[in-house]
């Protein structure tokens, strides 16, 4: 009986033979050595979508950077990680409407966003002071490590969809992503 359970647990999950699907894992990012990770997201479907993107470090999966991203119809966005002296960035000139990230919920990206020590530092609480990272060991962790991309939602609401769809490459009204998720939107 545990193998017939083990088994169709296991068929729980597969792989689409079209090579689409409703989540993404990137095994590898990089930016070590003055190298640029390049990538894009493509909704196939005609649905409007919010997505989670997720990126975390290599040593420990620590979380450095995460957004929800919302897509319009046959949308794709595209992005790429750049080195900085504090470790990595996000670059992009996407216009497409992201909430998640704070001081830029319900905006675009606006060109950057820099990857975060926090989880790394509160991490490294636990251990002696002695053993935790330096900046240095900071920077360099966050430079390497896998990202995911996750469907949360089919986005139905009308007024959402509005704010979401893309006209002329720019989204209708980030603003409403922000009310949405304030509770300030019906």
């Amino acid at each position: 009986a545990t193998i017939v359970g083990g088994a169709a647990a296991a068929q729980a999950v597969e792989v689409n033979h079209e090579g689409i699907g409703g989540a993404l894992l990137y095994p590898l990012y990089s930016v070590q050595g003055n190298n640029t990770t390049v990538l894009s997201v493509t909704n196939t479907a005609d649905d409007y979508k919010a997505v989670k993107v997720r990126f975390v470090e290599g040593q420990n999966s620590a979380e450095v950077l995460d957004f929800h991203l919302y897509m319009s119809p046959q949308d794709v966005w595209t992005g790429s990680l750049v080195p900085t002296a504090t470790g990595a960035k996000l670059v992009t000139n996407d216009t497409s409407c992201i909430a998640g990230v704070t001081k830029k919920d319900g905006t675009q990206i606006d060109g950057k966003l820099n990857f975060s020590h926090a989880q790394i530092k509160r991490d490294e609480e636990r251990i002696a002071k002695t053993k935790r990272s330096t900046a240095e060991q900071l920077a360099n962790r966050v430079k390497v490590g896998h990202f995911e991309v996750i469907e949360m939602a089919t986005v139905t609401d009308a007024t959402l969809q509005k704010a979401i769809k893309h006209v002329k490459g720019v989204p209708g009204d980030c603003t409403a992503i922000t009310k949405w998720w304030a509770g300030e939107l019906d």
